[in-house]
């Protein structure tokens, strides 16, 4: 064999290697739809019929509690708890107001990596500690003193991260500040190419990512995931204390945007929801394309952005957290009756 052909076959490998291990290619416009090894039909367990809650907007797990960002005909509070083991109503904290220990706005919110303590930040970047193990003690014993944060919070999403720092999605588009955000300590502001007829838009494209984008970190806080709805775009990225550095992009379902806000009729509702743990991402999605018709299927991805399975469901998944071991999933549903509960399922 001769010495040009030996180099040719040694550039091939180096080149197979390199493709190997770069982040799926960021300048596409192909979109592939997910195809998952296993899908699984989920058999959903209540735990709580009897409870009156609604406007869930987040579910967050610390040890042995479960704890709903929701509203409550019995109280005025922001956060309601109740037991992982039988689904009890525990308790409740956050008050609402201008007082000390009070929000205006629980507008942001995330647990510590221990999951034993989070933080609130309202619109007006004022802060509030809450210690998790007092979470069902009365008269919001779990509230520290309110304090002002910053000069402005332009940030839609928040994650605390191992060291303490802040990892902020929104203008910039992901950046990370030190615990008061005065300061910023890494930010990464690109975007990928979505479609032509958005990359030409500059308004629209900063607008669907920047009100379509959920996200979630890993449990040791070393990775990032990120998916949109209005299409379905999920993007992973490595987290470290003065870095933010994109690893995947996979673009699963084409996003067709009438405005900054509204999408295109033939565009697929997409992603809605996504929490992550340190194998795995879970993706809360729906291939619909009309609102008044979405059924919510959970994808699971592993940190590669490589499929590994689909849960399907009877009845509609409003919001859910996912255990660290990766076994078990809580959740808030509505029925086909239009009943809501809240309810787990076991995972394969």
């Amino acid at each position: 064999m001769s010495i040009q052909s030996n180099m040719k076959d040694a550039v091939c490998v180096i080149l197979l290697f390199l493709c190997a291990c770069s982040p799926k290619e960021q300048n596409s416009y192909e979109y592939t739809a997910p195809e998952f090894k296993k899908t699984y039909k989920a058999e959903i367990v209540p735990l709580n019929k009897d409870i009156m809650i609604g406007d869930v907007l987040q579910m967050y797990k610390s040890d042995d509690k479960l704890i709903l960002q929701a509203k409550n005909i019995e109280n005025k509070n922001e956060f309601q708890v109740f037991s992982e083991v039988n689904g009890e109503f525990l308790g409740a904290f956050g008050f609402v107001g201008r007082g000390d220990k009070e929000l205006s706005f629980y507008f942001l919110n995330a647990l510590s990596i221990d999951e034993k303590s989070m933080i609130s930040v309202d619109n007006n970047c004022k802060m509030m500690n809450f210690d998790l193990t007092k979470a069902t003690e009365p008269n919001n014993a779990c509230a520290g003193d309110a304090f002002f944060v910053g000069n402005k919070n332009r940030s839609s999403q928040l994650h605390c991260l191992s060291d303490g720092s802040l990892l902020h999605i929104g203008s910039p588009r992901i950046f990370i500040t030190d615990p008061t955000m005065f300061d910023t300590i890494a930010r990464y502001n690109e975007y990928p190419r979505v479609t032509e007829v958005i990359d030409a838009n500059s308004s629209i494209k900063n607008g669907y990512f920047g009100m379509n984008t959920h996200s979630a970190v890993n449990t040791s806080r070393t990775k990032l995931a990120t998916v949109t709805h209005y299409g379905m775009l999920l993007e992973i990225f490595d987290l470290n204390k003065d870095a933010i550095t994109p690893t995947q992009i996979c673009r699963f379902y084409e996003p067709r945007m009438a405005s900054r806000i509204a999408k295109e009729e033939d565009c697929v509702v997409g992603a809605m929801g996504i929490v992550a743990t340190d194998n795995y991402i879970y993706t809360q999605y729906s291939t619909s394309t009309k609102l008044s018709e979405i059924v919510w299927n959970i994808g699971v991805f592993d940190w590669q952005g490589r499929e590994v399975c689909c849960y399907t469901f009877e009845d509609n998944i409003q919001t859910f957290t996912v255990t660290s071991d990766d076994k078990r999933a809580y959740c808030w549903v509505q029925n086909a009756d239009g009943e809501e509960f809240l309810g787990y399922f076991d995972l394969k």
